[in-house]
């Protein structure tokens, strides 16, 4: 009974320690997201078509991956996984530290092992990707951002724009030698 006793006045101490601990304070993050696209050819595009390209719109139901540190890592899984609301926005808190910010193509390595697949060796459109590259391409997020509590904020606001390309010209460490549209 004593064994018993003296185990559980144990615990209860240990539990009031942990409990004293002061806890890391959590920074409210939102981050906005938009795209812009290129003009890929065709007809000559319209001044507002033109415009249109340029105009930075809400990216909704975009999923983005949030990871310590200020180089993406796809072997290691993500802090918090977002998606953006139908006007591009996303929130979540995180303590003080620097942060990356990845969409769903950096997010692992799924995407660059089919590129990997498909671009081994050269075709008649396509040049065969450059690995050394591709790895280089992977590591480098969307944005780098940190966590600082001497700021007095403490809500971090980021925006991002995502430029969509032409399917030629999308594939990183690939080169494309044609055909174009006319």
């Amino acid at each position: 009974m004593k064994k018993i006793v003296l185990l559980l006045v144990t615990a209860f101490a240990f539990c009031q320690c942990k409990s004293s601990l002061p806890a890391q304070p959590n920074f409210k993050i939102s981050i906005q997201l938009t795209s812009t696209y290129q003009l890929c050819g065709g007809m000559a595009p319209s001044p507002e078509d033109q415009l249109a390209s340029r105009t930075e719109t809400p990216l909704a139901n975009h999923t983005l991956f949030i990871r310590s540190g200020s180089l993406n890592n796809p072997d290691e899984s993500p802090l918090i996984e977002l998606v953006t609301d139908e006007f591009g926005y996303a929130e979540c808190t995180l303590p003080k530290g620097s942060y990356c910010l990845v969409d769903a193509q950096k997010a692992d390595r799924t995407q660059l092992e089919e590129w990997m697949k498909e671009y081994k060796v050269p075709s008649e459109n396509w040049s065969a990707i450059d690995v050394e590259c591709l790895e280089e391409w992977i590591a480098k997020p969307l944005l780098k951002f940190e966590i600082n509590p001497e700021k007095e904020e403490i809500r971090e606001e980021l925006r991002l724009n995502i430029y969509k390309k032409c399917y030629w010209n999308s594939i990183p460490c690939v080169g494309y030698s044609g055909p174009y549209p006319s």
